[in-house]
């Protein structure tokens, strides 16, 4: 069961099951790439239903993003690969793309490392 984190709702309704109607009627939903939609940018191998995953989250949700630490080109190559391949409708390639900002988890554990080693 894929849980999908819901923008503008209150805290305690703030996740809903893809097969059921929103009790919240959300504006947006923020998906992240690695590990939600595919494994990771390296593999890319797609979440199994992914194909109608997003078309149930089309109708579920007016707007639909990509929030991802993933750069936009990484972003766009691996959706044009997963829409022609038939894994995502067509329209995913086209997603609207935010810009991650703040720390990943990569810099973080990097920042902890260099300071493991100065101390």
């Amino acid at each position: 069961m894929i849980r999908l984190a819901v923008i503008g709702s209150e805290p305690e309704e703030g996740y809903i099951n893809c097969d059921m109607e929103p009790e919240v009627k959300a504006k947006v939903l923020a998906l992240d790439l690695e590990g939600v939609l595919i494994s990771n940018a390296v593999s890319q191998i797609a979440r199994p239903g992914l194909f109608d995953f997003l078309e149930d989250c089309r109708k579920l949700f007016p707007r639909i993003v990509i929030f991802t630490s993933v750069n936009e080109e990484r972003f766009r190559t691996i959706a044009n690969l997963l829409t022609t391949e038939g894994y995502a409708p067509n329209w995913f390639a086209d997603l609207e793309y935010i810009n991650w900002t703040g720390e990943t988890k990569i810099s973080t554990m990097s920042r902890a490392h260099r300071q493991k080693k100065s101390c």
